[in-house]
């Protein structure tokens, strides 16, 4: 078979072979999908690769995508004409940051910026006021832009540095104190910033940043590339490893599966599909509950209406969160009064939350890969996803796995079978591939009700164990 399958390959890669497959006749295509699928079956390794060469496809076609996007739109990018404009002006490499004065990556970037702006001066500095993470973040723009138009970039930079690293909400309070040590004119600021020209600015960098397709803060413009936020996964992810006992690989896995790590979370607006999808009798009680968590988590200020933007079911961030798991799980990690999804911080220590709080065992495998004996009663195959059925003690299993002493698992430990493949392909009846399960296995279905989604996850992971 195996010769067959290359054979026919061989054949598509000559020049001389035409393949035209309206000229077979029935059985020749039977055959010949026959034949594919039992390869297939044989090496899946082949699909794992497939997969890994399509998500290549995906980030070059993503960065020639944020390529094209910078092109078209880079005068309003570098030369929108009242931006700050520092490091050195005429320099050969013009960094852009969209930023926002509540994103707790945000201020983390900060330094690094400075740094790389004091030991490189050949870098043109642009900042964009970005706000979109609430009212406060709106309220601190408007007063660092004011502060510009009254009193100029050299103030305006100087109340930027202060703004970015001010840990508590805005007040009154913080603003008098700024504006007594900086010896500011108070009243010519607050006029200005509610003016039209304060309001045009964020409009139009808003604006901006939507037709660039930008989500999250910070993101940055080097010359023609995007570089979508700050992300120190090293730090952040090891920490949320030991304080919520998830492994950083499962989480990686997960990210990397729902989102492609942040780089696609979905345009849809949240609160028009839970609204579209409440009037769908299939599952309208579920939607409609969906839609009132959302605007109950809005009224409470726990998230920002603003950037309620996701998947076409109402899933939302980076690892695409449904409204009632948001309540239930959602983490404000950085402590800024808000839970931020699309940040790296709230995210991952939500995503681990999650898991944790539903039982996920850190250092426990997920599945083995198994070969069946034929003697396996078939009932004993889960083929389904809604529900793992037959577990028993994993001694009960051995007379049905193939060198079942070369795995490392207990007598008494509870483990069931799969055959995932079962499901799809029209009478199989096929012991391949076939999966040892174990209690994780069942916790990333919790996540998403697939047998293969949790296949994938768990691979990926273990893909990271080796590697990481």
């Amino acid at each position: 078979m195996f010769r067959i399958v290359i054979s026919f390959l061989f054949l598509l890669a000559t020049q001389s072979f035409a393949l035209d497959l309206s000229k077979m006749s029935a059985a020749e295509r039977a055959l010949l999908q026959e034949e594919i699928r039992l390869y297939l079956l044989e090496n899946p390794e082949i699909i794992m690769e497939a997969i890994e060469v399509l998500r290549k496809k995906e980030q070059q076609a993503a960065i020639q995508s944020d390529f094209e996007l910078v092109k078209k739109h880079e005068k309003a990018i570098f030369e929108d004409g009242f931006s700050f404009i520092g490091g050195n002006p005429n320099g050969d490499i013009t960094l852009v940051e969209f930023v926002d004065y509540r994103c707790g990556y945000c201020k983390k970037a900060h330094n690094e910026v400075e740094k790389l702006l004091s030991t490189d001066g050949n870098i043109r500095f642009v900042i964009k006021e970005f706000p979109i993470l609430g009212d406060d973040s709106l309220v601190l723009s408007k007063f660092a832009l004011a502060v510009k138009i009254v009193h100029g970039d050299e103030m305006y930079k100087l109340v930027h540095d202060i703004l970015i690293k001010m840990k508590s909400p805005p007040s009154e309070k913080a603003f008098d104190e700024i504006i007594s040590n900086l010896n500011l004119d108070a009243k010519l600021v607050e006029s200005a910033m509610e003016s039209n020209e304060v309001n045009g600015m964020i409009t139009y960098t808003r604006t901006l940043a939507d037709r660039l397709e930008i989500s999250g803060t910070p993101t940055f413009v080097m010359n023609d590339e995007l570089i979508r936020g700050y992300v120190p996964f090293d730090a952040l992810i090891n920490i949320v490893d030991k304080e919520f006992k998830v492994e950083k690989e499962l989480l990686l896995a997960l990210m990397g599966i729902e989102t492609n790590y942040g780089t696609y979370l979905g345009k849809m607006d949240i609160i028009s599909s839970l609204a579209t999808l409440s009037y769908d009798k299939r599952r309208s009680e579920f939607f409609s509950n969906e839609l009132i968590t959302i605007l109950k988590l809005i009224d409470q200020n726990k998230v920002d209406k603003d950037i309620l933007f996701g998947s076409w079911a109402g899933a939302f961030g980076n690892f695409q969160f449904m409204p009632t798991t948001i309540s239930n799980y959602a983490i404000d990690y950085n402590n800024n009064s808000i839970i931020e999804l699309k940040e790296a911080e709230d995210s991952f220590a939500s995503a681990a939350n999650y898991l944790n709080k539903i039982g996920w065992r850190k250092n426990e495998p997920c599945f083995f890969n198994i070969e069946l004996n034929e003697n396996i009663p078939r009932k004993l195959l889960n083929t389904s996803a809604k529900k793992i059925k037959h577990k028993r003690k994993f001694k009960y299993y051995k007379k049905y796995i193939k060198e079942f002493e070369n795995l490392n698992v207990g007598d008494n430990v509870k483990v069931a079978v799969i055959t995932p493949d079962s499901d799809i392909v029209k009478d199989n009846n096929k012991l391949k591939p076939a999966y040892l399960v174990f209690p994780n296995y069942d916790r990333v279905l919790k996540w998403n009700r697939s047998l293969r989604f949790a296949i994938a996850v768990c691979t990926l992971k273990n893909k990271f164990e080796d590697e990481l």
